[in-house]
């Protein structure tokens, strides 16, 4: 508890909250110019109550549910019909100082470990890993990837990476660019659960025979108590990751309609 009211997040919000309110209630002059002050302040106490509603656990996890909901059967983790080709899309990585200190992000780390998972047990014969990095190495990432896929007992010659695409749209066109993937492959595709439901839409476009398996669920692990409805740098991450999908599956769909 001590680590949340103490947090930057908790107290900048908290005081500009209590300041705000502070003045709005002792200003009861009728000037416009004291009006103009008034509605500004006003303004600035609604924002930072906003962002204390999408900072709490309670209220981040249920905006993430949205995204996840569809994709919360268990079924969805097991094989249940044939599968040729086992696609993983990349979250990101940590870079270091040196490329040696490198690391897969949190969310590359996840897809991973369930993409892997999920190979082994369909038994499938290639396992796909996908995503460029932006800079001069845009295989980094996919080479992380591939170390771990490997330290998990992954066969080399069932590993194919696929470094060119740069994100959600680009990834069905760059995997259908490799030799051993055609539109007909029966295809399950590995990503974050949260982000499923822009994938689907992609990979629907060019593949029929579509699996979909969710690596990474952000709206669980809910505190108790008063925790739940405290501003926290989680919740607002959390938030802030659901509102950039959805923010995303809009523009895709308005891309298309637009043909841009």
């Amino acid at each position: 508890m001590a680590k949340i009211i103490l947090s930057p997040l908790f107290l900048m919000l908290s005081a500009v909250l209590l300041i705000s309110l502070i003045i709005l209630l002792r200003t009861d002059k009728e000037s416009s110019t004291e009006s103009s002050k008034k509605s500004l302040l006003f303004l600035v106490f609604i924002l930072a109550l906003v962002l204390w509603v999408v900072s709490t656990p309670v209220i981040s996890l249920k905006i993430a549910g949205i995204l996840e909901e569809p994709f919360r059967d268990s079924s969805l983790l097991i094989p249940e019909q044939e599968v040729e080709v086992v696609a993983v899309l990349s979250g990101g990585i940590q870079e270091g100082p040196e490329p040696e200190l490198d690391i897969l992000g949190e969310a590359s780390a996840h897809r991973v470990i369930r993409g892997v998972k999920y190979f082994q047990v369909s038994q499938a014969d290639y396992l796909v890993l996908q995503g460029a990095l932006a800079g001069d190495t845009p295989e980094r990432m996919t080479e992380l990837m591939k170390e771990l896929a490997l330290d998990m007992g992954t066969a080399e010659e069932a590993i194919l990476l696929e470094p060119h695409s740069g994100n959600t749209r680009e990834h069905p066109t760059e995997l259908l660019e490799l030799p051993e993937v055609s539109s007909d492959s029966n295809l399950a595709v590995v990503t974050s659960a949260w982000h499923l439901l822009r994938t689907e839409r992609e990979f629907a476009r060019y593949f029929a025979d579509l699996t979909l398996v969710p690596a990474e669920f952000i709206s669980h692990d809910r505190p108790e108590g008063i925790k739940a409805w405290l501003p926290q740098v989680s919740g607002l991450r959390t938030s802030t990751r659901s509102f950039h999908e959805m923010i995303g599956i809009i523009w895709y769909h308005l891309r298309y309609r637009l043909n841009l």
